[in-house]
């Protein structure tokens, strides 16, 4: 909300936590709920964005209906997502079944996540899956709050290993971006 109202741009944030609301109202207007039950009007906005909040929802593809009746006819959904197509990360999600004190609750691999966006009405216009390296990098930044000077040298190593490697750790993925439009 910060990036796009720093823009210019008109912006709305829906979530369960009062506490993140209340930050996020700095940036934009802010409604507690869930995306499984959106109240806005139909076709009200030209782009959603959803990060990272499937996983924590019991019922996401309700969540994929939702977005599509408040999107405006040919506005775009971006959407980024982890999966568990990496035998990692499922196993990580069962040792640790909350991320940032927030159950996870749905796990899918990111072909179940395009099937049921593209049975929503959504086509899909560009998709990325990345590998464990580069969600491995951004997870360490974000816990350990990296100095500069780490992901200057340490993070595009390991990206340029995961570039050559991308084609066999595709299968592999653990984080899925997606730039869908409404049909």
């Amino acid at each position: 909300m910060k990036r796009f109202s720093s823009r210019g741009w008109d912006t709305f944030g829906i979530d369960t936590s009062i506490k993140d609301l209340k930050t996020a109202s700095r940036y934009g207007h802010v409604v507690c709920g869930s995306g499984e039950k959106l109240t806005f009007a139909m076709e009200t906005f030209d782009a959603v964005i959803s990060s990272n909040v499937l996983h924590h929802m019991k019922r996401p593809s309700i969540a994929f209906s939702e977005i599509r009746t408040c999107l405006k006819q040919g506005g775009f959904f971006l959407l980024a997502e982890s999966t568990e197509d990496n035998p990692i990360l499922r196993i990580l999600r069962y040792v640790y079944p909350r991320f940032e004190g927030v159950p996870v609750q749905s796990r899918f691999k990111w072909q179940e996540i395009r099937v049921c966006l593209q049975r929503n009405g959504f086509e899909v216009l560009r998709e990325k899956r990345e590998g464990l390296f580069a969600w491995a990098c951004i997870e360490l930044a974000r816990k350990v709050k990296a100095s500069r000077k780490i992901a200057l040298t340490l993070f595009p190593k390991l990206l340029f290993l995961e570039k050559k490697l991308e084609r066999k750790l595709e299968k592999y993925c653990v984080r899925y971006y997606c730039l869908l439009q409404k049909r």
